[in-house]
């Protein structure tokens, strides 16, 4: 609510907006540690209304947003295997985890993460949710000194945020005893679970399906391997529900097989995992699929990147904008990302074929940037980290965990879990074997370009910044802009002129570089302008008349009289 920082909407009606960006990211972000700890079975529509009804401006409110949420499931009746505790910790400058940090020490940190968990019989905490990133200034910091956000760095940072987690938990179960104390016993809400089929029809799917799945799932290529899965799911259907005229044991039930053969698949592939270490696709857990990158495919974008691994191919292009059009200092670059051939994480794709494409451009980031998805299989007791993830093992894992980073730091990070959680050990050894792939895909995207281009690209506009003393903007613009504006019709250039409060900020923009210079070095001119030479002869252009001679500007900057009687007949 806007009154929660003393505000009034801006509306006509001064009515409350539509959710903001922000405020649906919170809701993912609170959403994404919930959902795994609801039963199997429960399928009721459930609603959770997260309400800001007080911010200081001081503190982030995304974290108690998830523990409000878990509160309020623990003291509803509603089937939760709660609760569950989040906590925002802040990876300071001096190398500290700083907890629940404020907004100014967040942005005073190199990165933030943000951790949601439940605790285990044993005290310990179990992982549900990561979401991670770089602050905008860490590589600012890093190049002062600060310490990289490594994988153990991270790792380290799990670990202390089991401390604030148990907290949360803690505060919650009072709630709880608090409510029963004073309200009496929570009533348990009645639901009736949803079974996609029963045991008996599974076991009958199992028996007849196995056999025809076994090969189907040993086909690497994932058209030819969902093409005999449909074969060996219709001919299970035919075996089990029969025909009109010869109805099956499970007559009726078609879309329950094909949900058990779906399970049955699922169970299959994750067995073949834990049991022989192949995968779908018949790699080893920590084996990369094949990858390529490329930059500079078309010659009139500004800059592009095709990065592929696998099935899965993105096109990432970037366009630079001219110099009005940036509303926000990052806007200025727009990078679209096409994703040609989908089979397992587009988004880490796209991370790569953007850097690509921002070094083609000639924009000047600090390093390349890669990303790898990892997967994981809990099953029989064990875990197993899965690297560069297919489509169907995103689908039939425990784990969707993304990591980005350069070849020396960690930018980004986010994991969501299917199950009741994953320890912290798990995730470490996960971090590493993501490490591992992600120096593998840097090298073959530093083999494609493996710097900025000294230039951007002939068709980019060519875009230069400088600064000029504050007193002088009035000059460059000219009353009602009349200055700047003649600059821009006669150079062909955009302009835009801005001040920090010290000094004046001129940015030039034009696709021809000869347009900038012209621009820079008139309002150069005029900020400094040069000084005519006793003696030396000008050519001027004449800007006013009056009876006693005219006015003629010989420089940028400078008019002169020519008396009357210094003018000749003409």
């Amino acid at each position: 609510r806007a009154y929660a920082a003393g505000k009034i909407p801006g509306s006509f009606f001064r009515r409350e907006g539509r959710p903001s960006q922000q405020a649906i990211l919170t809701c993912r972000l609170t959403d994404r540690p919930l959902r795994p700890a609801f039963p199997d079975g429960y399928r009721n529509e459930t609603q959770v209304v997260i309400t800001v009804i007080g911010a200081d401006q001081t503190n982030p409110h995304d974290v108690l947003a998830i523990n409000a949420a878990s509160a309020s499931f623990m003291i509803s009746g509603i089937p939760f295997e709660g609760p569950i505790g989040a906590v925002r910790l802040a990876f300071s400058q001096d190398g500290s985890w700083i907890a629940h940090p404020t907004f100014e020490e967040g942005e005073q940190s190199t990165f933030e993460l943000v951790v949601a968990g439940r605790e285990l019989d044993n005290g310990d905490v179990a992982v549900m949710m990561v979401e991670a990133g770089g602050t905008e200034k860490s590589f600012i910091f890093y190049a002062d000194g600060a310490p990289k956000v490594t994988e153990e760095v991270i790792a380290s940072g799990l670990e202390a945020s089991k401390q604030y987690i148990k907290e949360s938990i803690k505060l919650q179960r009072q709630l709880v005893a608090s409510v029963i104390a004073t309200r009496g016993p929570i009533e348990p809400l009645k639901y009736t679970p949803v079974l996609d089929y029963t045991d008996e029809l599974f076991a009958a799917v199992e028996a007849s399906a196995t056999a025809k799945l076994q090969p189907a799932i040993r086909i690497a290529l994932k058209s030819d391997r969902n093409a005999a899965i449909d074969e060996a799911t219709a001919k299970t259907v035919a075996e089990l529900a029969g025909s009109p005229d010869a109805p099956g044991k499970f007559a009726g039930q078609e879309k329950q097989i094909k949900e058990a053969v779906r399970s049955l698949t699922k169970k299959l592939v994750r067995k073949r995992v834990v049991d022989e270490g192949i995968r779908i696709d018949g790699r080893g857990p920590a084996d990369l699929r094949p990858v390529s990158a490329e930059v500079g495919l078309i010659p009139t974008a500004h800059g592009t990147g095709l990065f592929q691994r696998g099935e899965t191919q993105v096109l990432n292009v970037l366009t630079m904008a001219m110099p009005k059009m940036n509303q926000m200092i990052d806007s200025i670059t727009r990078l679209v990302s096409e994703v040609l051939s989908s089979n397992g994480s587009t988004s880490m794709a796209s991370v790569c074929a953007s850097s690509l494409s921002l070094m083609d451009a000639g924009v000047p980031i600090v390093a390349p940037v890669a990303g790898i998805a990892m997967g994981l299989i809990f099953d029989q007791g064990k875990y197993t980290a899965l690297t560069d993830i297919l489509g169907a093992e995103d689908a039939f894992g425990d784990m969707d965990f993304k990591v980005a980073g350069t070849a020396d730091a960690v930018t980004a990070l986010q994991l969501d879990t299917k199950i009741e959680g994953i320890p912290s050990d798990v995730l470490a050894k996960a971090l590493q074997q993501a490490k591992d792939a992600r120096l593998k895909i840097l090298g073959v995207m530093n083999s494609a370009i493996s710097a900025p281009r000294a230039t951007v690209n002939e068709s980019a506009p060519k875009i230069v910044t400088f600064t000029i003393p504050l007193d002088k903007v009035g000059e460059v613009i000219g009353p009602k802009g009349k200055v700047i504006n003649t600059i821009q019709q006669e150079t062909g250039a955009e302009i835009n002129v801005s001040d920090d409060g010290a000094t004046g900020i001129i940015t030039i923009g034009s696709p021809d570089n000869s347009k900038v210079e012209d621009a820079k070095s008139r309002i150069l001119a005029i900020v400094d302008p040069p000084t005519a030479e006793l003696g030396a002869v000008y050519t001027g252009r004449v800007v006013n008349t009056a009876a006693f001679g005219a006015f003629v500007n010989i420089l940028p900057g400078r008019d002169g009289l020519v008396h009357i009687s210094k003018l000749g007949n003409g």
